[in-house]
């Protein structure tokens, strides 16, 4: 495609690469507001895509077997894998699973079982307390001997991970995540840390799900103090 895998420009030339196959070739519609998203309105078939990643959606056997011979017609694939009860999907390394009931459950176990092993982790005690509050986070910035450049890479290996539990399956996670992530890179992040793996350890399990039937939505609210431990309502919850 004229550029360098992983050099600057090769996202956007990707980006309209994909976006031309779709939508002028193939007669989906960007969703604007959320472009990783594609709609066809006419095969009723959705589509999100993460890099090359697409997780599809279709309404029924005709559609499903269309934007699959589309998907092989024009673009590399590697294959077909149907979500199906008993049929795992592991997608950008979270399990999917559909439940006989209909419901659909999105969780991070695998994943978060090779983060506390990549970070030491695996013998924290695990805790159902919060993954920070105002006092825990007080009490830890009190320790704020600079850390050394190993320490550092270290902490930030650690945001890393905390980012991408938060941003898929671990709600309770995003406010605390945030602020970690702006803290100074001190003795009490350490502490922070660890706080936050003990929080994840007793949450390994948990996870979002999609209740058959209901189309509510994702919405959520939170005792401030618990730093992001949400409660949510509606279609998903954590």
């Amino acid at each position: 495609m004229g550029e360098i895998y992983g050099r600057q420009p090769a996202g956007k030339v990707w980006k309209d690469h994909l976006t031309h196959k779709l939508v002028i070739v193939g007669g989906f519609t960007e969703v604007k507001n959320m472009e990783n998203m594609y709609y066809h309105p006419i095969k009723r078939v959705a589509m999100s895509i993460h890099v090359d990643d697409p997780l599809i959606v279709a309404k029924d056997e005709d559609g499903h077997e269309w934007i699959h011979k589309f998907m092989n017609e024009n673009f590399d694939t590697k294959g077909e894998n149907r979500l199906r009860v008993g049929t795992e999907i592991d997608y950008c390394s979270i399990q999917i699973n559909l439940l006989e009931n209909g419901d659909i459950t999105l969780t991070n176990e695998k994943k978060i079982d090779k983060f506390l092993e990549d970070a030491g982790k695996l013998d924290v005690i695990p805790t159902t307390q919060p993954p920070m509050t105002k006092s825990s986070l007080k009490t830890a910035l009190s320790y704020d001997t600079a850390l050394t450049d190993e320490e550092n890479t270290a902490r930030l290996g650690d945001n890393g991970r905390f980012g991408w539990l938060a941003q898929t399956t671990h709600t309770g996670l995003v406010v605390a995540t945030s602020i970690a992530q702006g803290l100074p890179p001190v003795e009490g992040t350490k502490r922070v840390a660890d706080q936050m793996y003990r929080w994840i350890k007793a949450h390994r399990r948990d996870g979002l799900i999609s209740k058959a039937g209901v189309h509510t939505g994702l919405y959520s609210s939170s005792d401030a103090d618990w730093a992001g431990m949400h409660s949510i309502n509606g279609e998903t919850r954590s």
